[in-house]
């Protein structure tokens, strides 16, 4: 089994190794693989930032809150904050 980023640096080295082993049928799917870890990591790079960007909103939402309640604020901010998700 290759490691994705070893195929990722190399895929040159990875292609020459299968034509070695005259299993040409399989060339395409290193380009595939290559397309699909890029597309993964597109997502995930989006979701991180999605998720980035809740967590602000969700911690903006609960500051007027937790000011206002005061000394308890922190066990009610929690409260909200899993009523919220």
């Amino acid at each position: 089994m290759l490691d994705i980023k070893f195929l990722r640096e190399n895929p040159d080295i990875v292609r020459e190794n299968i034509k070695k082993k005259f299993q040409d049928a399989k060339l395409p799917l290193v380009d595939e693989a290559i397309d699909l870890d890029a597309k993964k990591r597109a997502a995930q790079q989006e979701a991180d930032s999605l998720r980035a960007e809740r967590n602000s909103i969700v911690k903006q939402a609960l500051i007027p809150s937790t000011a206002v309640i005061g000394g308890n604020g922190q066990a009610c901010a929690k409260r909200q904050l899993g009523a919220y998700l």
